[in-house]
């Protein structure tokens, strides 16, 4: 390529579809290096945000999967990422509800909830005792009525 904005692009897109925390440092190298063609353009450094952190909560999903407790400080290990970054993008995805969890930064540990479908069983019973109170109360509401013609 001879316009070297476009090969950095090429690099960096192909540095995002590898997505594994090994090359999140190849990325952010690269962003550094053409960041002066990067940065000039407004509509692709948004894009290449929102690229990083899918990247990123794409592998932070990948290494938290096997655990129901793990340790902030092991991920951040992993992720080659200070303990408060680490904080900071697993509290928005909890927020996100793009992870099922809480953070206990007293003990330093994301706790890991099961996450489960919702049971139609369950959504279509709670609909049916609804209906079932819409129409007792319609019934209580003619019995009431009744009561005062005949009385």
């Amino acid at each position: 390529f001879s316009n070297s904005g476009t090969c950095a692009l090429l690099r960096l897109c192909c540095y995002l579809y590898m997505l594994t925390y090994i090359y999140r440092h190849c990325y952010v190298m690269q962003t550094k290096e053409y960041a002066s063609y990067l940065d000039s353009d407004a509509l692709i450094a948004h894009h290449l945000d929102i690229l990083y952190d899918k990247m990123l909560e794409s592998n932070l999903l990948k290494i938290i999967h096997p655990y129901s407790v793990v340790e902030i400080s092991h991920i951040a290990r992993l992720i080659n990422m200070t303990p408060t970054q680490v904080v900071q993008k697993l509290s928005q995805m909890v927020l996100d509800q793009k992870l099922s969890g809480i953070l206990d930064e007293g003990r330093g540990q994301l706790i890991i909830y099961d996450s489960s479908s919702e049971d139609a069983s369950f959504s279509k019973g709670v609909e049916i005792v609804g209906n079932l109170s819409s129409v007792v109360e319609a019934l209580f509401q003619r019995a009431k009525g009744l009561g005062k013609t005949h009385a």
